[in-house]
């Protein structure tokens, strides 16, 4: 996906009973892998409600093979949709069709013994890393994440949890105070190095319906 979204309209018909997800924010991450023998790059185009992150939409897929997935921390639930892509250049238009629900079991997950702690640049504030431990001892590193902020309107550090920091992208202790959006980060585990970096970031009005 090489282009983002001018017109989005939703595709789900009417039903009598229904909740509605709203958003009002969308962003494009482009994650590149370190090994030099699998290298992989791809898009992460998700959209979310800046007032509200216990829920956000994932685009996945390539081409006119397009799927979408809302993940719901509160239901614990991920709602499917096929998208379809039309339009060309800077005139994409998406259309959302439900599909069904599944039961997220990442969303439930309470790593209660994990110790998560962000270590900021005292020269260079701006830059910091997040360690994930295996206890509060700090004696084993899980991982370890490279980020950099720039300046934002409000607290938008949720985003790049939700995108990057898998598989406990849904703990909310993790979270970093202040009024910031991470544009680039370096993730490293000990097997696994990749990069992320903030190619687009837009406001935006969607709303989809979900059968109850």
């Amino acid at each position: 996906m090489k282009n983002i979204f001018i017109l989005i309209s939703v595709l789900l018909g009417h039903f009598t009973f229904s909740q509605v997800y709203s958003f009002d924010f969308l962003t494009k991450y482009v994650l590149k892998s370190a090994d030099l023998k699998h290298q992989e790059t791809r898009e992460i185009v998700t959209y979310f409600n800046t007032d509200d992150f216990s829920y956000y939409l994932k685009i996945g897929g390539e081409g006119k093979q397009l799927t979408a997935h809302l993940y719901d921390m509160n239901s614990h639930k991920v709602y499917h949709f096929t998208v379809l892509q039309s339009g060309t250049g800077n005139d994409v238009q998406f259309q959302f069709k439900y599909v069904d629900s599944s039961y997220n079991p990442f969303s439930d997950r309470k790593p209660e013994k994990l110790h998560f702690a962000f270590v900021q640049d005292i020269n260079s504030p701006q830059n910091g890393t997040i360690n994930i431990y295996t206890s509060a001892k700090k004696k084993k590193l899980i991982s370890s994440t490279e980020i950099t902020f720039a300046k934002a309107n409000k607290n938008l550090f949720p985003i790049f949890r939700a995108i990057a920091i898998h598989p406990y992208h849904f703990d909310k202790k993790m979270d970093i105070q202040g009024n910031h959006i991470v544009k680039f980060g370096k993730f490293n585990n000990g097997k696994i190095i990749c990069f992320y970096h903030l190619e687009e970031y837009k406001n935006v009005e969607l709303h989809l319906e979900i059968p109850k």
